[in-house]
């Protein structure tokens, strides 16, 4: 079961780098990829 612990942790852990870069995807990028900012 650590596999799915780890995989649950690397989850959360993007959730938050996403949550952070979320302006900048929105300023730099424009948003051509509607699954980047929503």
């Amino acid at each position: 079961m650590s596999i799915l612990k780890r995989a649950n942790t690397l989850f959360i852990y993007l959730l938050f780098v996403f949550s952070v870069f979320k302006p900048y995807n929105i300023a730099y990028m424009d948003a051509p990829h509607s699954w980047q900012v929503g």
